[in-house]
């Protein structure tokens, strides 16, 4: 009977060694299994293709600049990058009091390469204030302006485009979105 427990002893310390070390081979391969799909699945996708894009937005009045702003977003091809700039300002209402309007700025882009272009799908808009003469007044109030553009266009890279010209309606102002997309890696 001593020999039966000393055997049965033996193959219990053996399972509790050489199971552990099987399901460590079995773990080892099945993670060396998902590493090779995942590999394939970026063959499949492609590498990480990531582009700087400089956006340059210029308002002139009567021919002259009289601001610019830039903003820049690394973005990854095929997705969309985002812009956003926001704030109040108050403004005098007629019957007296203080409301705060919404100024700032948004810009949406999604880009693609196509070839030797770069493919976008902007869309901008501009939200600002302007002080207009009221007839009569030699008092100066401030007007609310929204200013939207939207377009697809190609651009070649590394090459500033502008690629969107707006004029505003009630003013001399004149607004140029300039775009300039640089492959990093």
């Amino acid at each position: 009977m001593r020999k039966d427990t000393s055997r049965a002893m033996a193959l219990i310390l053996a399972a509790m060694f050489l199971f552990p070390l099987a399901g460590a081979g079995f773990a080892q391969e099945k993670a060396t299994g998902e590493r090779a799909k995942s590999v394939e699945a970026e063959k499949k996708e492609g590498p990480v293709i990531v582009y700087r894009v400089n956006f340059e937005i210029r308002e002139l009045e009567d021919g002259k600049r009289v601001n610019t702003r830039k903003y820049t977003l690394l973005m990854e091809e095929g997705h969309t990058g985002r812009v956003r700039v926001e704030g109040g300002v108050p403004a005098r209402l007629p019957a007296g009091g203080i409301r705060l309007v919404d100024s700032g700025l948004d810009i949406d882009c999604h880009l693609r390469e196509r070839g030797n272009y770069i493919a976008l799908q902007i869309t901008l808009e501009l939200r600002t204030f302007v002080l207009a003469e009221r007839e009569n007044q030699a008092q100066r109030h401030p007007m609310s302006r929204k200013i939207r553009s939207q377009v697809g266009t190609a651009i070649l890279p590394g090459q500033p485009t502008v690629v969107s010209v707006v004029d505003d309606t009630a003013t001399k102002r004149r607004y140029e979105l300039e775009v300039t997309a640089t492959k990093v890696n």
